[in-house]
């Protein structure tokens, strides 16, 4: 058994849909949750910046001393995987295989639809990976940045977030009717999940197969603990800290109607 907690990081509040999947599944741990709000979003920011804002995050999880770092960002882990590798010597989980091998299992089709980031599209990184994975797969991928806004300011109940991921789920269909699976590439959209399914069943005549990147990742995590000395059941003390003005990004957090089990603290970042 290791005490030692667990750290997650992400640029704002979608990383929180990870902390609770992770929660769910290993209520034994502790964890440490880094939110870089000061500097979101990451995917509108270039590839150098994102690498030095990862850097600078897994270098505050060392410090707390984590037995391993879930990157709770779809953005980083297109771009900076290597770095929170390579800066933290302890396993280390991204977003996109997990999500990309839930998809390929789940998939009839082959047509895979995605939705990430300005910057995790331009990647081409789930693109890479489910055909590395699968050669007959067929990738439809689109940028929805400002739904990760809509997400930060808790507006996804409002018409104009309906209305985008309308489109979005128009524009996929245009391409490629024969899509049967979506993968939400962002973390922020998990928190729409409903919505997707929802307007997918609408637009397409049928249910879309949604592979969520926080559940999947949070599910990869508790696999590898559970065949790791370092699982533990000691219980579960959260410390969460951000890099931006406290206040701000709890009442964001509440938006969305999350509670908080544990008080929040600032940080500055490198």
């Amino acid at each position: 058994m290791d005490s030692h907690p667990i750290g997650i990081f992400d640029s704002g509040v979608g990383g929180l849909a990870v902390l609770q999947a992770v929660r769910r599944r290993l209520p034994g741990e502790s964890i440490v949750y880094l939110a870089d709000s000061a500097r979101m979003p990451y995917g509108e920011q270039s590839a150098k910046q994102i690498r030095d804002y990862a850097r600078a995050c897994a270098e505050f999880l060392c410090r707390h001393h984590v037995k391993s770092i879930v990157v709770a960002c779809n953005t980083v882990s297109a771009v900076a995987l290597d770095v929170v590798q390579e800066t933290c010597d302890v396993p280390t989980i991204g977003t996109i295989l997990p999500s990309a091998a839930a998809a390929l299992d789940r998939t009839a089709t082959h047509v895979i639809g995605v939705i990430g980031t300005t910057r995790t599209i331009a990647s081409r990184a789930y693109e890479e990976v489910l055909t590395s994975l699968d050669p007959r797969s067929h990738v439809v991928a689109r940028a929805a940045p400002e739904l990760v806004t809509v997400v930060e300011q808790g507006e996804r109940d409002h018409a104009e977030t309906t209305d985008a991921i309308r489109n979005i789920l128009r524009s996929l269909r245009e391409e490629r009717q024969d899509i049967d699976t979506l993968i939400l590439g962002c973390t922020h959209f998990s928190f729409l999940r409903e919505e997707f399914a929802h307007q997918a069943e609408k637009l397409f005549e049928r249910s879309l197969t949604l592979v969520d990147s926080a559940e999947e990742t949070a599910a990869i995590l508790a696999t590898m603990l559970a065949e790791s000395p370092t699982l533990s059941d000691a219980g579960s003390p959260l410390s969460i800290v951000c890099s931006t003005d406290v206040p701000q990004f709890t009442s964001a957090v509440e938006r969305l109607g999350i509670r908080l089990p544990a008080s929040v603290s600032a940080a500055v970042l490198s």
